[in-house]
């Protein structure tokens, strides 16, 4: 009984950071309250399936993903006027800037790809979510002390790993 209810409260600390995590990424009241429940719906759902080590990130990953679909969900459906400037309309950036663009991204994505899977998840919650430590550790289930101490090891790996990509690159 006593695992129910401490599952019960990691759940509800995690859901509660992503509920925070959506409405400072723009989303309103109404439509993060329908993605935590459908987050916690999911959960219940797959429960006994799920790995106990990564709940939060999987709770995370469920509620971003639902939250981009309605987001798309809404654009598709609305029938808004269009407002935009001359300059909007143009291109200003040169070709070779966009293709230097795209390379650098496929460097990110390779070098991220090259992390365990703990590392690029906690490396996606700092930078690509823009959690604090004290949050990524509510969904990781780690101490705090611990996120800072993994996410120092994590970064320093992807630096390595892209610097490598970056001299193999110039060599070729």
């Amino acid at each position: 009984m006593a695992k129910t209810g401490a599952l019960e409260k990691h759940l509800l600390d995690v859901l509660d950071v992503v509920y925070r995590k959506l409405i400072g990424m723009g989303a309103s009241k109404e439509d993060a309250e329908d993605v935590i429940q459908d987050t916690a719906m999911k959960f219940i759902r797959y429960m006994e399936g799920l790995d106990d080590q990564n709940i939060g990130g999987w709770l995370f990953r469920v509620a971003m993903n639902g939250y981009f679909d309605l987001c798309r969900r809404n654009r598709s459906h609305q029938s808004a006027v269009l407002k935009f400037s001359l300059e909007d309309g143009i291109e200003t950036r040169t070709p070779e800037e966009i293709v230097m663009e795209g390379q650098a991204g496929r460097k990110v994505i390779d070098a991220l790809s090259a992390q365990t899977p703990k590392n690029r998840q906690l490396l996606l919650l700092k930078y690509s979510a823009g959690l604090s430590l004290r949050e990524i550790a509510g969904i990781t289930g780690l101490k705090e002390g611990s996120v800072k101490t993994m996410l120092y090891r994590a970064r320093n790996e992807f630096i390595d790993t892209y610097g490598r990509t970056e001299y193999e690159g110039r060599r070729l």
